[in-house]
């Protein structure tokens, strides 16, 4: 019996996807009951078509100390917001030109590694309650990991789990998150501008929220 190939994903495949789904419901956008499932799509497709971890090639300095098993990739620029609100917010600039849309697609599938709880923190700086007036954003993107107290680490030209030893921190040592690779696209610092109508101050809930998140940072450092 022959044995069957894996079958290798094509993310273009979910960015053309996405591309027809968002252009055949431009027009409900701004309307509060459609906002959400909008920008869900978005979420959904660039989240199936898969992580590109080697765009950039970071790792945090908890995440490093971990297996690669308990690991995991965030995505450093929303998909939802980026892809979803932002591009509906500017339908005629990139609806009306696929190649515009998939550059933004593809950076949205961008990933840094970090650990769980690094990752489940970093959630809680960003809040959609849904509608269009909905979305409350804590920390400017390129802030947020300054916020956690992410140390970010590059990566070695080996191959590998190689390329993230002790040896590669020593040569690479933590680096500021806003750097020119992860924030010097046009498009992401258009993102950067776009977002400050959406930044707020955390309510207490939310704060409350962060705090627990933050202390389990600490405790599990502790525990290291």
């Amino acid at each position: 019996m022959t044995k069957k190939k894996k079958h290798t994903k094509n993310p273009e495949a979910y960015c053309e996807v996405l591309f027809n789904s968002l252009s055949t419901n431009r027009h409900l956008w701004g309307t509060h009951d459609a906002c959400r499932p909008i920008t869900r799509l978005a979420y959904e497709e660039v989240f199936s078509s898969g992580n590109d971890p080697y765009a950039l090639e970071l790792i945090s300095e908890r995440a490093l100390a971990l297996k690669p098993a308990q690991r995991c990739q965030d995505h450093y620029l929303s998909p939802q917001f980026l892809v979803g609100r932002m591009i509906m917010d500017n339908q005629e600039k990139y609806l009306d030109d696929y190649d515009k849309f998939k550059d933004i697609f593809f950076l949205a599938r961008r990933t840094i590694t970090v650990t769980k709880t690094e990752n489940s923190a970093l959630s809680t700086l960003t809040y959609n309650r849904g509608g269009y007036d909905g979305y409350e954003i804590y920390v400017p993107t390129d802030k947020k990991y300054d916020k956690i107290g992410i140390s970010l680490l590059t990566k070695t030209d080996k191959e590998g789990e190689e390329g993230w030893t002790a040896a590669a921190v020593k040569a690479n040592p933590p680096i500021p998150f806003a750097t020119e690779d992860a924030y010097g696209h046009p498009v992401i610092r258009e993102l950067l501008r776009y977002e400050e109508d959406y930044l707020c101050e955390m309510d207490l809930k939310r704060e409350e929220k962060f705090n627990k998140k933050w202390d389990e940072i600490k405790l599990r450092d502790e525990e290291v």
